[in-house]
């Protein structure tokens, strides 16, 4: 004869497994909000979020001539400014303090220097002899890391900037490298040549004294280091095919994990990661034309455009930057036409009746080891 009560018990369990599962698979849904351009701008191109939700970036358009650089703050939009004489400026990197890592120059010209914005005023980083330089990425310590000429416009060089700006090198047999990207121990990633053509350049790990490559993933030739987390990950892409066929990969410390692609697809390319070592990009795919945008979690790739409300009006093309709240920038376009987003994650509510079922479970649970 069948025991009712280890039936019902294991009924129980069975309520108490799949209600926290099928919280969590809502869980990773978000809703989206348009980052609006500004003084007359017809594009806009965001860089980066902090944990704070600040966001950064530069737009461009027939109400000025140049990029104007700004900070993103719930809906209100403050400029970063432009170096005395100059005409345009770019926004990329900040930290949860609101200072900038970005540039000013003329534009249409190459005459852009690298620049820190500490709220208020765009600071002149200047450059490591050369008359070109660019800042990508700063950390909660206000270390700046970019890119110099060290020579005219030549001579290429990662830079961190600390209040001195210090060359960063080369890998071996190299002539050229840029860093993108600082965590807060000061570690950084980016990429170098290993040779005279960009076909040799390789994703670097930086530990604050050594750059040392990441190589590629297997069949590649190349690849670019683009974020690093605390946990001293990084994401990038790299070469599967020589110099082609694009994969996104995330460097965990020992392997470098091949991210794959969206439907079928043939590259994508990760450009930003938080520290639960989640990864955000953009990848093409056999259903759709162009890129959609992607974050990849769990060991999983997933195409942003299914976590999103079929009805928003909404392809989103490619993702920039997550934050550790898992909000994520990127951009794509609305309703046909270009625009930015962030991508917020919705807060689960259970309905009542699944609310209703855990609680008896729970009860039925603790009767039964008290029989």
């Amino acid at each position: 004869m069948v025991n009712l009560r280890k039936i019902l018990f294991s009924l129980c369990l069975v309520v108490l497994l799949v209600i926290p599962m099928s919280i969590e698979l809502f869980a990773a849904e978000f809703t989206v909000t348009k980052i609006e351009t500004f003084d007359g701008a017809t594009t806009i191109s965001p860089r980066d979020i902090s944990d704070s939700g600040l966001i950064t970036g530069y737009t461009n358009g027939s109400g000025f001539s140049g990029y104007r650089g700004f900070i993103w703050d719930n809906g209100t939009v403050t400029s970063i400014g432009n170096y005395p004489g100059y005409n345009s400026s770019q926004a990329w990197g900040i930290n949860d303090a609101g200072e900038v890592a970005g540039s000013s120059g003329n534009y249409g010209t190459d005459d852009y220097y690298a620049g820190y914005y500490d709220g208020s005023t765009l600071a002149n980083l200047g450059s490591l002899g050369g008359t070109e330089s660019y800042s990508y990425d700063i950390n909660d310590s206000s270390v700046v890391v970019g890119q110099s000429a060290t020579s005219g416009k030549t001579g290429y060089r990662a830079f961190l900037y600390d209040g001195t700006m210090h060359n960063l090198g080369v890998l071996a047999g190299g002539i050229y490298s840029c860093a993108y990207a600082i965590n807060d121990s000061g570690h950084v990633t980016g990429f170098s040549f290993t040779g005279s053509t960009s076909e040799s350049r390789r994703p670097f790990f930086y530990d604050g004294s050594t750059m040392v490559s990441l190589g590629s993933l297997p069949g590649g030739t190349m690849g670019e280091g683009m974020d690093i987390n605390i946990s001293d990950h990084v994401v990038g892409y790299s070469g599967t095919n020589g110099a082609s066929e694009r994969h996104g990969f995330l460097y965990d410390g020992t392997t470098m994990i091949d991210l794959g692609v969206l439907y079928g697809g043939t590259e994508s390319y990760a450009v930003g990661i938080n520290d639960s070592d989640q990864v955000v990009g953009y990848s093409d795919g056999s259903d759709f034309s162009g890129t959609h945008a992607f974050l990849w979690d769990n060991n999983t790739m997933i195409d942003l455009n299914d976590l999103i409300a079929e009805d928003s009006g909404w392809i989103l093309q490619e993702a920039k930057s997550i934050n550790n709240n898992g909000q994520i920038i990127g951009y794509g376009t609305f309703d046909g036409v270009a625009s930015a987003f962030l991508l917020t994650p919705e807060v689960v509510v259970p309905e009542p009746f699944s609310i209703i079922l855990l609680g008896i479970s729970l009860v039925s649970l603790k009767r039964f080891k008290k029989q």
